[in-house]
């Protein structure tokens, strides 16, 4: 008997070779694959805190498709929830067991930060084929905190089951999001008095690691579980069950502070000391912190939502976002300015209101009314004018404070022309490289990214700063870099002088020339098996113009042909003109809404192809 199951153990290992060598070719980047993935969610009233726990218990299956290879699997938990088990075996008798895990702090850069701390396993794939079960059990002790179920995980996966067990006396909606094109089946079944609804999905992808790429709901197949209330006897217990319930109870958390507003009324009249309109006042006491309250993205329990006291972000000179709005709002209320709290989800987020759960909001910023309009002040950006907004907060619907109840307004967009990279460069030849000057202007969200990488630059790095935006590489040097005061209200301007080396090439009397140093978007193309959209972060308008002077005794044999696509997510249009003895190239790229859809990829390949071979073109000059 031993012996046969010695060769029983022998044929499956050798059928899971053959399977992943299979899968490797099939997943070529993946390191593992998961057979079957199963979450199996319990609710459960808890009548001591009047709310709704979760049981999390996560079984996955996964097969190695790669050897010798240390992979590190995380769970993700915070101060409402904790990891009870996360253990895992594998079939060549490897054993991590729960007293194994590492956990530590968890953030990551954006700007509303809950207190996401992590756990940690590591496994260790010695053999190709080899099988790890792992076994997870997370506990939630509040509901709200866990609205979205993802289907998709880091690595392909032949099956995700997702069952969810809610006790009939529970109040619960779920909403649907990104299922088409993939195949997801859902049951619904009554079991020991609850009721189970059981997602199964076949042949998921895993979730890609790209760059350029919006938020992960945007993308991929989930759930949204809207927890309303439950049942006590003959009383209803109403949890979250619409917008004005998530107000209420964000607005709970703000009624808790407790203002100490003395110490902030020196620094107040001596900002508005000159002030003549509320606008100045304003302006005053908004650019005030943007550039004297540093911006952490941090902090623990229930403070991940609830703001901390002004004055305290006041004396430490430090805040996240909540910190930041609450303190320019009692600045601004001491200079009898109607500021309130806002609550908005920046453009990392598909959901929006109506949807009256807690993952439609990860932001926090300041709205003041003027002359019957709003205007919203976000303190964690720097040298941001008035009436300017981020692209990241651009459209998104917006919570203002209206005493008990609130009002949602969207922030205004700004124009993809307001939007603006501007290079005027005046070149000529000096012996046997390229010499000039140049003028670039930056505005919009390119000026507040130029903004943001040099105040958060050390002084030594500024400069750094300043000759990358220039556009120095190995082969174009700046010097005599000159721009003005840097200021909110204008556009940036950096003058400069430059030599361009490796510009030139002679063949008998032929001489050719490049006047291209930069040649944005050059081999951009996409994947075609990429799942989401290309996505730039801020809407693109760039326009460079290049005047060339041609050397005496010489005259333009041939320019390369103009280059002009026009397609629904973009544009670019490249041209050369002679006039006279000077050649004029300009190209221009705009993309309004600051991404490419994936149903536009196969044009954007083949305007990318287009975009290369229109490069690899020269300006031929001859004697």
């Amino acid at each position: 008997m031993i012996n046969l199951l010695k060769v029983s153990q022998s044929h499956q290992a050798q059928s899971n070779v053959d399977q992943a060598k299979e899968l490797q070719i099939k997943y070529k980047d993946a390191e593992m694959y998961l057979l079957k993935s199963e979450d199996n969610l319990k609710l459960e009233k808890n009548l001591g805190t009047k709310n709704v726990t979760i049981k999390y218990a996560k079984a996955n299956q996964y097969m190695a498709l790669r050897i010798n290879k240390d992979i590190s699997l995380f769970e993700y938990y915070d101060n409402s929830s904790n990891v009870i088990e996360f253990k895992a075996k594998s079939s060549l008798n490897q054993k991590r067991e729960t007293a194994n895990k590492y956990c530590g702090t968890y953030s990551q850069r954006d700007i509303f930060f809950d207190d996401s701390k992590f756990c940690t396993q590591k496994l260790t794939l010695k053999e190709l084929g080899e099988i790890w079960d792992v076994n997870v059990l997370l506990v939630y002790n509040d509901a709200k905190y866990l609205n979205t179920i993802y289907f998709n995980e880091d690595y392909p996966s032949k099956e995700k089951v997702i069952s969810i067990t809610v006790p009939k006396d529970v109040d619960m909606e779920i909403k649907e999001f990104n299922f088409e094109g993939y195949t997801i089946t859902k049951t619904e079944k009554e079991e020991g008095g609850a009721k189970v609804i059981t997602y199964t999905a076949s042949n998921l992808p895993g979730v890609e690691s790209v760059n350029f790429k919006q938020g992960i709901q945007f993308t991929y197949p989930h759930v949204v579980m809207l927890i309303k209330g439950y049942k006590q006897g003959n009383q209803t217990v109403n949890l979250i069950s619409s917008v004005d319930d998530l107000y209420k109870w964000n607005k709970g958390l703000v009624n808790q502070l407790n203002p100490n507003t003395t110490v902030l009324k020196t620094k107040v009249d001596e900002l508005i000391a000159n002030a003549k309109t509320d606008s100045e006042k304003i302006e005053a006491i908004y650019y005030w912190v943007q550039d004297n309250i540093r911006y952490i993205a941090f902090e623990e329990g229930i403070a991940g939502f609830k703001p901390e006291e002004a004055h305290k972000v006041y004396e430490k000179k430090y805040g996240d976002c909540k910190g930041m709005a609450n303190l320019l709002k009692e600045m601004l209320k001491l200079a009898n300015i109607d500021a309130r709290l806002t609550w908005i989800g920046t453009n990392s987020l598909m959901h929006d209101f109506p949807l009256p759960a807690l993952c439609v909001n990860n932001h926090m910023i300041c709205a003041v009314k003027l002359n019957n309009q709003f205007i919203f002040l976000d303190g964690t950006e720097k040298k941001c004018a008035l009436n300017e907004y981020a692209e990241r907060i651009q459209g998104r619907q917006a919570m203002i404070e209206n005493n008990d109840g609130y009002i949602i307004e969207k922030v205004p967009v700004t124009p993809v022309q307001e939007d603006l990279v501007e290079r005027n460069l005046t070149m000529k030849i000096d012996g046997e490289k390229i010499v000039g000057s140049g003028t670039n202007r930056y505005k919009g969200e390119s000026k507040r990214d130029f903004f943001y990488k040099f105040f958060n630059s050390e002084n030594d790095k500024k400069e750094a700063v300043v000759k990358d935006y220039a556009g120095e590489n190995s082969n174009f040097k700046v010097s005599n870099i000159h721009y003005d005061e840097l200021k909110r209200n204008a556009d940036v301007k950096l003058n400069y002088d430059f030599s361009f080396q490796n510009a030139m090439s002679v063949y008998n009397n032929e001489l050719y020339v490049s006047l291209d140093f930069s040649k944005p978007f050059t081999n951009f193309k996409v994947e075609k098996d990429r799942l989401s959209d290309l996505y730039f972060g801020k809407k693109i308008n760039e326009i460079y113009k290049t005047e060339f002077n041609v050397p005496e005794g010489y005259k333009v044999q041939n320019l390369p042909s103009n280059l002009i696509i026009k397609e629904d997510d973009f544009e670019f249009k490249l041209t050369y003109e002679q006039t006279g003895n000077k050649i004029l190239y300009t190209k221009s790229f705009v993309i309004s809404d600051a991404k490419v859809r994936k149903k536009n990829f196969d044009k954007w390949n083949a305007s990318i192809g287009k975009l290369n071979k229109f490069y690899q073109e020269q300006i031929t000059l001859t004697k």
